[in-house]
């Protein structure tokens, strides 16, 4: 029995050394289990370590029971400028990192409201004392049952500085466009301005000389006054002479307006040169100097361009060279520019031509170069000639940019000066060349034709009175109307064929005549002619609106408004054959040379350069007066000079002898 027990003791304690061995093995298994989860766990917390500490975003752990800092990264550290150990464990209030206590508590009251925070915007004082931007989004997590506030931000500092730049910038914009808005109101009432002065002036001084140019040619028709005919002549001169000023300050005010329009017709090109330099060689003459042409062998004869501007763009530049020359010569050239025209054939008809304007002149310095172009601006040699107003050049630069062409100087002191431009003209034939005839003078209605009634309305009666006498003897029935309502009861009463039809008059202006007679019954029959002192083209579109069928322009030529009339009634004429020629030719200036003036004392020669100059030809013809009477060609070239309006030479010569004495 004692065995037995003994036996199952034995197995007893070898079942117990089985399993104490069967859990020793267990537990070594999860001793491993454990080791293998901490060193996992080891690892994580480091990953998470450097992942914290590396992160290029501010992180921050917060304990929400104290509200001190449990952690942060060194981001934070490094936009906060403070160092780690200086933040764990003190709240942010406690280093002044809230900008107030309000945002502070209103920044964990929305935490607690929401439960977390998304790009929550808040400003932040750093160390240093700047104030920076930042978005904010926190979580609230648990570690070792302590609950944390997980915060990570963005700083959006430069963005907030790019937006407040980029508001400021439309806030300046949207001032600068109210302000520009405002400027260009004020422009356009300006320009308005500007352009009913225009007109006004036009009108105010035109229609006198209307007056005075028609009353002047038919003066100079009536066989009573032959031997005053050089006294209507010197009046037509003078008036057409004034007449181009005016065009001339319409034209730089329409110049500064962007309102200036090729005007292209064919012309000869040679014809043009040569008249201009033989217009100008006496000038130059009186001077002492030469006036010289060359032109190429290519140059084109017949061209089609605006003859007008052209011809003033060469008066001013060789005007200038002439006046600013004191010894030696001026010189013009004209040639095909081939650098050009061989490009230019290829596509169309259009050549550059190209003018060379050289002088020996005292030149222009570089300082004045650069100003030449202003309107207004005269160069030192010009502010001592006391003479022109500064426009040439700019007219001329603004004319030859029109002709598609460009105008450059080269000068030297002491030397001279070469103005250079060219243009872009067509080439044309000589079939294409408009001949004008000289006019016919009208002086009756051949037979067979129906009475012509014409209707004259116009405020003035002088200028009423002119038509009437142009017409009259011819044959036709002129009536009379002051203003637009006037002439509609006319036209009901007489019914014209024809109105002659003034566009400003007071009570009714002629646009509202036109249209009211137009809108009447056979109102369509009737030919209506604009008769206007206005030189504003842009008028013309509302002129012909309104039913007007033709204009004519205020100062006419009689032969103008008889053709027009002829045109659109289909008038037959009788003409003088015999006709004298006309009146109105250009004549060439008187040549005085300076030794004739030599005769005369330094101030006798001082007062008439002055009077010269000044243009008082009153004063000029007094002082011819003082010229002793053996000195008969003297007196007879100045009178000459002052009946042609040629006070330019007279100053020019007398201001040559002055500086050789």
């Amino acid at each position: 029995q004692l065995q037995h027990s003994y036996q199952q003791l034995e197995e007893y304690s070898k079942d117990l050394e089985e399993k104490v061995i069967e859990r020793t093995h267990a537990l070594e298994e999860k001793i491993e289990i454990v080791e293998a989860a901490k060193l996992a766990l080891q690892e994580s917390e480091e990953k998470f370590s450097t992942a914290f500490r590396s992160a290029p975003n501010p992180i921050m752990i917060i304990r929400l029971k104290e509200g001190t800092y449990f952690d942060v990264n060194d981001s934070f550290c490094k936009i906060t400028g403070y160092r780690h150990e200086d933040i764990i464990g003190r709240s942010s209030l406690d280093f002044n990192l809230w900008l107030s206590r309000e945002d502070y508590d209103r920044f964990y009251q929305t935490f607690d409201s929401q439960g977390k925070l998304r790009n929550y915007e808040i400003n932040f004082r750093t160390q240093s004392g700047n104030i920076r931007t930042a978005l904010i989004s926190a979580d609230e997590i648990s570690i070792n049952g302590e609950q944390l506030l997980l915060a990570s931000s963005q700083d959006i500092t430069e963005l907030k500085r790019a937006e407040a730049a980029l508001q400021q910038s439309k806030e300046t914009l949207k001032q600068q466009n109210a302000e520009l808005k405002k400027a260009r109101v004020t422009a356009d009432a300006a320009n308005r301005a500007k352009s009913t002065f225009l007109a006004n002036m036009s009108h105010e001084l035109r229609t006198p000389l209307n007056a005075i140019l028609g009353f002047s040619q038919l003066m100079s028709q009536n066989p009573e006054f032959t031997n005053a005919s050089k006294d209507l002549e010197i009046i037509n001169r003078s008036g057409e002479h004034l007449l181009s000023l005016i065009n001339d300050i319409l034209d730089l005010s329409k110049i500064e307006a962007g309102k200036v329009t090729l005007q292209e017709h064919s012309f000869d090109l040679h014809a043009l040169l040569n008249t201009l330099v033989e217009m100008l060689k006496l000038r130059a003459a009186s001077k002492g100097i030469q006036l010289i042409y060359q032109s190429s062998d290519s140059l084109p004869q017949y061209i089609k361009s605006d003859e007008k501007k052209l011809r003033q763009v060469l008066i001013n530049l060789l005007g200038n060279a002439i006046k600013f020359t004191e010894a030696g010569q001026v010189t013009l050239r004209a040639s095909l520019n081939p650098s050009h025209s061989q490009s230019q054939t290829n596509t169309s008809n259009k050549q550059t031509i190209y003018f060379e304007i050289e002088d020996t002149g005292p030149g222009i310095s570089s300082k004045d170069i650069s100003l030449i172009f202003d309107a207004f601006v005269q160069t030192e040699a010009g502010q001592k000639s006391q003479q022109g107003t500064g426009l040439g050049l700019p007219i001329s630069q603004k004319f030859v940019q029109m002709m598609a062409g460009e105008i450059l100087v080269e000068s030297v002191v002491g030397k001279g000066s070469i103005f250079k431009f060219d243009i872009q003209a067509e080439c044309v034939s000589l079939e294409e060349i408009d001949i004008t005839k000289p006019p016919r003078r009208v002086i009756g209605l051949a037979a067979g034709q129906p009475e012509f009634k014409i209707l004259v309305v116009d405020e003035v009666p002088v200028n009423r009175l002119l038509v009437k006498k142009l017409l009259e003897p011819i044959g036709f029935k002129v009536l009379e109307a002051e203003n637009g309502g006037v002439a509609i009861e006319v036209w009901k009463h007489d019914h014209p064929q024809l109105i002659w039809m003034d566009i400003r008059m007071p009570i009714m202006d002629g646009y509202e005549a036109t249209k009211r007679i137009r809108s009447m019954k056979n109102g369509d029959q009737t030919v209506i002619i604009a008769l206007t002192a206005s030189a504003i083209q842009q008028e013309e579109q509302h002129i012909l609106s309104v039913g007007c069928n033709d204009i004519l322009r205020k100062p006419f030529k009689a032969e103008n408004l008889l053709d027009k009339m002829a045109k659109y009634l289909n008038i037959n004429y009788i003409y003088d054959t015999d006709q004298p020629e006309p009146l109105l030719t250009t004549h060439s200036p008187v040549s005085l040379q300076p030794e004739a003036l030599q005769v005369m004392s330094k101030t006798w020669l001082k007062q008439l350069y002055k009077a010269a100059l000044t243009g008082d030809d009153v004063w000029v013809n007094q002082l011819i007066t003082e010229i002793p009477a053996s000195n008969s060609a003297l007196i007879q070239t100045l009178t000459a000079l002052v009946d042609e309006f040629r006070l330019d030479i007279i100053s020019d010569v007398t201001e040559s002898v002055m500086g050789d004495q």
